[in-house]
């Protein structure tokens, strides 16, 4: 969408409104493991006829908890060690560590773009990246896993020795099976990452990579 209306706009600068969303990266992604955790709650999760509520499974698996529900402890209990047995910590919008997280977050995500976007010859000037720190209160967990790949990992994706090196390290930190060490490691690959490319920014005397809410919409107001 952002290509799209930046190449429909030829001689406008587009504004691109980055949110954040919440990230627990204490929590093990599924990955491989869908099928297998997937087809455990699907054992507990029938309807009266005896059919599996698929739907059901899904809302199950994705789902945050801050107790643990009665279906867990019924699901077997290696899958349910694995998986299910410590709930997910709660999102606090005013918490300094959700806060920090969803920062950093919001940075690497533009950084990705701007790569992106550097490939397709997309002039710089023709778009800058905005957020609100203080929309974060109003946000709220929405899962509990992902049914899929991380999104982060595609800032990784860069024909670059120093970049191919930071996403062997982020592959090694998604494999660990403590949570407290996952998030720790996964922070040190995205905050590398971030560095290096602020590094690259500053030496050639470019604004930073994400500007404040607040200063749009007084470009916005000077421009009334």
């Amino acid at each position: 969408m952002v290509l799209s209306i930046i190449r429909r706009n030829p001689r406008r600068r587009v504004c691109v409104i980055l949110s954040p969303r919440p990230v627990d990266l204490t929590v093990k992604n599924y990955g491989g493991h869908f099928t297998e955790v997937y087809n455990a709650v699907s054992e507990y999760t029938k309807r009266p006829n005896g059919e599996v509520d698929h739907n059901e499974v899904i809302r199950r698996m994705l789902t945050p908890f801050t107790e643990k529900p009665k279906r867990v402890t019924e699901i077997r209990q290696d899958i349910a060690e694995k998986w299910f047995s410590k709930p997910d910590r709660l999102f606090e919008a005013d918490g300094s560590h959700f806060k920090s997280i969803a920062s950093t977050y919001i940075r690497l995500i533009a950084h990705y773009w701007r790569t992106l976007l550097d490939d397709l010859d997309i002039p710089r000037d023709r778009y800058q990246f905005y957020s609100d720190e203080d929309s974060m209160k109003n946000i709220s967990p929405g899962m509990r896993h992902q049914g899929h790949k991380p999104d982060y990992i595609w800032a990784f994706r860069e024909e670059d020795e120093s970049v191919t090196a930071l996403k062997k390290r982020l592959d090694e930190a998604l494999e660990s099976n403590d949570g407290e060490e996952r998030e720790r490691l996964i922070l040190g690959v995205w905050n590398d990452y971030i560095q290096m490319k602020d590094g690259k920014r500053r030496a050639s005397d470019q604004a930073d990579i994400v500007l404040p809410f607040d200063q749009l919409i007084e470009e916005e107001n000077a421009l009334r």
